[in-house]
């Protein structure tokens, strides 16, 4: 690819500043990391870094930092959803109520602040900027207020899938209620902001297609995340992993889930000593309460992921609502591990994995595979199938062919 660096600019627009521990952030630092090869980056986000590390992990890839704050009004509103907080919720409708009028779901509108979108305007107006890239749809509502000569949305997974899967599982009725109107309001937010932008991106086909349906067209790609080479395991160990940032509610889900309704059965059918771990960053107090330190070990942040994976016989996915591609999957396969997944997780994948949809499916194949597999060397065919779809070089020759674009070389 020719060196745009010094004559082509590129920003950078994304909801969280990027960071390795969550699956986003790890997408957002694998952009930079490839971008900056061609691209003079300003990074635009709106968040604070969480870490000096993270801020140190993008200073490799840009210096030009921009943090908006959003409309703080909606950022009350998630966080009182996520809690839970019917008294907080019931207070914050109608702003709620005044977002959906507008046709914008509360999703993106949280990110829609009027006073800091005109000083975006402002400060980029006298810029030619050559290519403005938009990371998740939730702030698209921003990215149309900038010119381009190219504008890329990166949707990563369909948010609205994620809220439809939720609305399912979801047992408390005025919740289910929430989550499928914010289902269905994102759904047709997706499928109409894509007009906006001259290319379009998913990490996997089944996101597209939930979120355009009939709208898919040339506009188009589907490019996943990339998995740095990591090496086979000469040896699995004997016992069960789960990997994934635990204050997210798919993975709190998941190991509730496994924990209350799949390990105990284990224990009995399978192997009395076995043991589950959940290896993640900032457990939430439910997740916490899972740890006996006996059969089920929390964790919490970890240095050395690879002290983890090397205790595991086989890896494990209960997630049970959510969209996009699982890293952890990725992670787990390219190191020789078996894993066992919801049809949820499974589906994206260009290949076949194990499922269980329900408890006694998951306690039949993890058995099936621990027996199999533990106390062995790792499978050398399950990573291969990572390398073949997930290497770096495979990944970075997809950007290459959207970057490529022929107003980008003038």
């Amino acid at each position: 690819m020719e060196d745009y660096r010094k004559t082509k600019n590129l920003i950078y627009l994304c909801q969280k500043f990027p960071s390795p521990t969550r699956g986003d952030g790890k997408r957002i630092l694998q952009h930079l990391e490839m971008f900056s090869e061609w691209f003079n980056i300003t990074l635009v986000t709106f968040t604070e870094p969480e870490k000096e590390l993270d801020l140190k992990l993008v200073k490799q890839f840009t210096g030009n930092i921009l943090i908006l704050r959003g409309s703080h009004k909606y950022k009350k509103a998630k966080d009182a959803i996520r809690r839970k907080d019917i008294l907080a919720t019931i207070k914050l409708l109608p702003d709620i109520l005044w977002s959906i009028l507008r046709g914008i779901p509360p999703e993106v509108d949280y990110y829609v602040n009027t006073s800091e979108i005109g000083q975006l305007k402002k400060k980029f107006s006298g810029e030619d900027v050559d290519l403005l890239f938009v990371n998740v749809s939730r702030v698209a509502e921003v990215g149309k207020e900038i010119r381009a000569n190219l504008k890329i949305l990166d949707y990563t997974d369909a948010i609205s899938l994620n809220l439809n899967t939720e609305c399912k599982v979801e047992k408390n009725l005025l919740w289910k209620v929430g989550y499928c109107l914010e289902s269905i309001l994102m759904n047709q937010y997706e499928h109409n902001v894509i007009k906006y932008y001259d290319k379009a991106v998913f990490i996997s086909k089944r996101d597209a297609q939930y979120a355009l349906g009939s709208n898919i067209n040339s506009k188009v790609s589907i490019i996943p995340n990339y998995i740095k080479e990591i090496s086979l395991l000469p040896k699995l160990g004997k016992d069960i992993i789960f990997l994934g940032r635990m204050d997210y509610p798919p993975n709190v889900d998941g190991v509730i889930w496994f924990s209350k309704k799949i390990m105990p059965v284990l224990r009995e059918k399978c192997e009395d000593n076995i043991k589950f771990y959940i290896v993640g960053a900032s457990p939430l107090e439910a997740v916490k309460k899972l740890h006996n330190g006996k059969d089920i070990i929390v964790t919490g942040y970890v240095k050395d992921i690879d002290k983890y994976f090397k205790k595991a016989a086989v890896s494990v996915a209960p997630i049970r609502f959510g969209a996009g591609i699982q890293n952890k999957v990725l992670e787990s396969l390219a190191r020789g591990i078996p894993i066992v997944a919801t049809p949820i997780v499974a589906e994206p994948f260009p290949f076949d994995l194990p499922t269980a949809a329900n408890p006694e499916e998951f306690v039949k194949l993890v058995c099936q595979l621990h027996k199999k597999y533990a106390g062995g060397p790792g499978d050398s065919s399950l990573a291969k199938l990572v390398w073949n779809y997930y290497k770096k070089e495979v990944v970075r020759k997809k950007w290459i062919s959207i970057l490529l674009k022929k107003s980008l070389r003038d």
